[in-house]
C-alpha cells in the first residue's frame, strides 16, 4: 500500500471523525478500531498500522477498498434508488446482497451526501439496549434510558427532521433479540422515517429459518419489510469494466481477466486493479 493510498484513507478518516463530538466517540462507532489507532493515523505516525488495519479502517469510513475509486455499478445505482425511495416515501426495504458488491460503501456515501440519514452497522456483541444506544448515538441524541425510552426518543427526534432515513447495515450479524427489536423500531418509525435493513445472504437465510422454526419475532420482521427481500445483482462484466475504467484500466484483456478472477467481489477486484496499475506504471 502506497503513501498516497494511506493519505486517502487518512482524509476519509478525518472527515468521518469530524461528524462526531469527539475522536473517542468516532472510535467507539467503528468496529475493532481504537482511539489510539486513529491518533496514529491522523498524526502521520503510521509505522504501527499494518496493511490489514488500513484496509479494515478504509472499508468502514467509506471505501470499497483503499485502492479503488468508485463507479456507478448496477448494484450501487439500485441501492441508491432504494434508499432514496425509502427516504422520500417513508417506506421500509429489506435487502440481501452478496459480500463485496459495495453495499456498505454505497450506504455510507449516501448517508454523507443526504441530510438526516443515519447509518448503523450490526454487531454480534450488541444486546437490545446497547444496540439501541448505538443507534441513538449515531443519530446524535441522548443514549440514556430503557429500550422503550430510547425508541420513543429516536422517533420523536427523527419526526422533526425532513425526510429522515435509518439504514441498518450488516443486520445478519445481529442476535435474534436485536433482530426482533427492528420490528419495534419499524413500527415506531413508519409514520415519520424511511427504514432500510441490509445484510448478506445469511440475513435472508436467518429470517427464513426463523420463520420455519416459528421463532418469536421473525414473522413480524418479514412482514415489516413487505414480505420480501430485494436481491442486489452480483457484479457483471459491465460493472467490472466501469470500475476498471474509473481506475484508469482500459485494456480489454486485463478487464476480462479481472472480471473472471474477482468472482463478483469488489475487494478482490481492487487488488487485481492495483496490480494492473502497477504493471502499467512500470
Amino acid at each position: 500500500m502506497t503513501n498516497e493510498q494511506k493519505l486517502q484513507i487518512k482524509s476519509a478518516l478525518v472527515r468521518y471523525v469530524a461528524d462526531f463530538a469527539t475522536q473517542y466517540d468516532a472510535a467507539v462507532s467503528l468496529i475493532n478500531v481504537s482511539n489510539a489507532s486513529i491518533t496514529l493515523i491522523v498524526t502521520d505516525n503510521w509505522q504501527l498500522i499494518n496493511k490489514q488495519q488500513w484496509c479494515h479502517i478504509a472499508e468502514q469510513v467509506g471505501f470499497y477498498d483503499a485502492r479503488l475509486h468508485a463507479a456507478d455499478t448496477t448494484a450501487t445505482l439500485l441501492l441508491r434508488l432504494l434508499m432514496g425511495d425509502a427516504k422520500r416515501n417513508k417506506c421500509c426495504y429489506g435487502i440481501a446482497a452478496s459480500t463485496g458488491i459495495g453495499k456498505t460503501f454505497t450506504a455510507k456515501n449516501y448517508t454523507r451526501e443526504n441530510d438526516n440519514s443515519i447509518y448503523v452497522t450490526g454487531n454480534a456483541t450488541y444486546n437490545r439496549r446497547t444496540f439501541m444506544m448505538h443507534i441513538c448515538f449515531m443519530a446524535g441524541i441522548d443514549t440514556s434510558g430503557t429500550v422503550p425510552e430510547l425508541i420513543n426518543r429516536l422517533s420523536e427526534n427523527v419526526s422533526k427532521r425532513d425526510d429522515p432515513l435509518l439504514i441498518i447495515d450488516n443486520a445478519h450479524m445481529l442476535k435474534n433479540r436485536c433482530l426482533h427489536l427492528l420490528v419495534m423500531l419499524k413500527t415506531a418509525l413508519t409514520p415519520v422515517a424511511g427504514f432500510v435493513i441490509m445484510g448478506n445472504e445469511d440475513l435472508r437465510i436467518k429470517i427464513t429459518e426463523g420463520m420455519n422454526l416459528k421463532k418469536i419475532g421473525f414473522d413480524e420482521l418479514y412482514e415489516a419489510i413487505g414480505k420480501q427481500f430485494i436481491s442486489i445483482p452480483a457484479l457483471i462484466y459491465n460493472d467490472t469494466e466501469l470500475i476498471c475504467n474509473a481506475n484508469n484500466v482500459y485494456d480489454e484483456d486485463i478487464i476480462n481477466y479481472i472480471n473472471t478472477k474477482c468472482n463478483g467481489n469488489l475487494h478482490f477486484a481492487a487488488r487485481l486493479i492495483e496490480q494492473a496499475q502497477l504493471k502499467n506504471a512500470a
